[in-house]
């Protein structure tokens, strides 16, 4: 699926696949690309392992939808690195947020996101619970998450 495809879909809340999407990955060209979405942010940087935690040398992000998704592209961050996205608020407010789409995490009771790449070869082994479960698609009962 194209980014503008994404960009599309997912601002409309039906991108079933917004984690090939949002989220750290790694580009064609051996960058990493991070988007995130934070549609009240004045600004977002990037800050992990790579600058030492400090803000000043945060990575800036580019607001790249009316929406709200923020984007950066860089070659400088290895995998197994920690980052979070250091947004600031309207108010003027640094909130440290780690990422929603990430696929791997700290170990509590740290927070940090870490740079890795999605499983594709996961030996999934839950066909008999998929075979039973509801539809995914019954909207008439609550969903918990």
């Amino acid at each position: 699926m194209r980014d503008s495809e994404h960009e599309y879909l997912f601002h409309q809340g039906t991108d079933f696949r917004a984690y090939e999407y949002m989220g750290a990955h790694t580009a064609g060209d051996g960058t990493t690309v991070f988007r995130v979405w934070a549609p009240n942010a004045a600004d977002v940087a990037l800050c992990g392992d790579f600058c030492s935690w400090d803000a000043s040398r945060a990575i800036p992000m580019k607001r790249i939808t009316e929406g709200g998704v923020w984007e950066t592209r860089t070659g400088l961050i290895e995998e197994g690195s920690r980052y979070k996205y250091l947004i600031t608020a309207s108010d003027g407010r640094l909130l440290w947020k780690s990422d929603p789409y990430s696929v791997r995490l700290d170990s509590p009771p740290e927070c940090a996101s870490v740079l890795g790449r999605m499983p594709s070869d996961y030996p999934w082994n839950d066909s008999g619970w998929m075979g039973t479960r509801p539809s995914a698609r019954d909207f008439s009962r609550p969903l918990n998450i």
